[in-house]
């Protein structure tokens, strides 16, 4: 991802795998449009959700991991299962998906039932 200006105009420049642009666009792309054109900023929509599943992770970086909402538990939390890894040039699991889990780099592992932060598309 690059941000820059040449004059007045301002520029985004998003990473070249679909999935990596979509999820770069959510995160930044979208907030600076609604900057830039005036509209009104809305208020950060992130959330904490339950894993529904055991969720695996490479510790060393952070990861944004695709996810679908499937209800709600025993306490009226959010339940999120999730793709199983992240692949930057697919994008055959958007239709399905509600949002991204944000996985902090040095986790390795999260178990069922865990409350994790949840950015809804």
């Amino acid at each position: 991802m690059s941000f820059g200006h040449v004059g007045r105009a301002v520029w985004l420049g998003l990473p070249g795998n679909p999935l990596s642009a979509f999820v770069t666009w959510q995160i930044f792309g979208s907030a600076l449009f609604r900057s830039l054109s005036g509209a009104a900023q809305r208020p950060v929509r992130r959330r904490h959700v339950v894993l529904q599943h055991t969720l695996h992770h490479k510790p060393g970086r952070c990861e944004l991991r695709l996810a679908r909402l499937t209800g709600f538990d025993s306490a009226g939390r959010e339940i999120a299962e999730f793709a199983e890894a992240t692949h930057s040039g697919r994008v055959s699991l958007l239709p399905e998906m509600d949002g991204l889990l944000f996985i902090p780099a040095d986790t390795e592992e999260l178990p069922c039932g865990a409350l994790v932060e949840f950015h809804p598309f």
